[in-house]
C-alpha cells in the first residue's frame, strides 16, 4: 500500500490518500503537478484514492507532499520502536549505577505506606 499526504497552507493541515500500489500515488502527484503548472482547470486538481476518498484541491495552497510505501515504512517504525526500547533499557541500567538515584530508590523502598486521616467512609 502507498500513502500520499498533501500538506496545505500556513497551518500545516494535511489530507492523506491511500493507494493499493505506487501507480495510483504517482498518478495523483502528476495530476497535482499538472494543475499547478498548466492551470487548465484553474488551480484545482481532482484527486481520488483507491479507498473511496475524492478531493478537489486548490493547488495554490499546497506547500508540500509526502509519498510513502507503507510496507517499507512499517520496518522503519518498528526499528524506531526497538531503538526507543534499547534507549530505555540503557537508561534504567545507568540509573541503577547512579549513586544518587540508587539512594533515592532505596529510601522509597524503606518508606511505608502513606496513611491519610481522611477516610473514604467505606465507599
Amino acid at each position: 500500500m502507498h500513502q500520499l499526504t498533501v500538506v496545505f497552507g500556513d497551518n500545516g493541515g494535511s489530507w492523506a490518500f491511500q493507494y493499493k500500489d505506487a501507480n495510483g500515488a504517482i498518478t495523483a502527484v502528476q495530476t497535482i503537478m499538472d494543475a499547478m503548472v498548466h492551470k487548465t482547470l484553474g488551480p484545482f486538481a481532482r484527486i481520488a484514492d483507491d479507498f473511496s476518498q475524492v478531493a478537489y484541491i486548490n493547488t495554490d495552497e499546497i506547500v508540500g507532499w509526502l509519498s510513502e510505501d507503507c510496507e517499507i515504512s512499517k520496518i522503519g517504525q518498528i526499528e524506531r520502536g526497538l531503538h526507543q526500547a534499547r534507549v530505555q533499557a540503557k537508561a534504567q541500567e545507568l540509573a541503577g549505577q547512579d549513586p544518587l538515584l540508587r539512594q533515592a530508590r532505596i529510601a522509597n523502598q524503606r518508606s511505608g505506606p502513606v496513611l491519610s486521616p481522611m477516610s473514604n467512609g467505606g465507599f
